[in-house]
């Protein structure tokens, strides 16, 4: 009885180090730069197959800063606010940092507006992607003092937090937008 537990234990012991290894590989293949993936398929959200491409293959050199203003019924624009996305990093975030995806999304956002706004000449048609409409979104639900029937505007910028000496860099300015 006890040499069959012994291997019961042994085997999930196995069991799992075969599985851990596995996907473990699976990340790794996950993150060379293929056209298809098939992880992909498996897992579209990148959930439980991570995609690790902070540092490679281009690594990320800014952060994006938001902000919005406001503006009354014909009244003045209100001075430009930022919406902190970024959380300040503390030691327990190496183990857990649930906000990190909502960083990482409206990065991901700012990122691909920017690139949609290079490549297209019709400001029209910009204010009609995900990621414009996405910002200003978030915007709208984030801004503070905004009473229904305020127009609000967001703009986009650039900075580089680690070099304090960079001047932020406007890189996309909004159409304002009725609540």
């Amino acid at each position: 009885m006890e040499r069959s537990v012994a291997r019961g234990h042994r085997l999930s012991g196995l069991l799992a180090i075969a599985g851990f290894g596995a996907w473990l590989g699976v990340s790794v293949l996950q993150q060379l730069n293929r056209r298809d993936p098939w992880s992909k398929r498996l897992d579209p959200s990148s959930v439980f197959v991570p995609e690790w491409k902070f540092f490679a293959p281009t690594p990320v050199r800014h952060d994006y800063n938001l902000l919005y203003r406001v503006e009354a019924d014909h009244g003045e624009p209100s001075p430009w606010r930022e919406i902190g996305i970024i959380e300040p990093r503390r030691t327990g975030h190496l183990v857990w940092h649930p906000g990190r995806r909502e960083e990482k999304a409206l990065f991901d956002a700012a990122n691909e507006l920017f690139r949609t706004a290079q490549r297209t000449e019709n400001r029209d048609q910009v204010r009609l992607t995900v990621p414009y409409l996405t910002l200003l979104n978030y915007v709208t639900n984030r801004a503070e003092g905004v009473k229904s029937g305020d127009r609000v505007q967001f703009l986009l910028a650039t900075s580089a937090s680690h070099e304090p000496d960079v001047r932020p860099e406007a890189v996309y300015v909004s159409s304002f937008h009725r609540i």
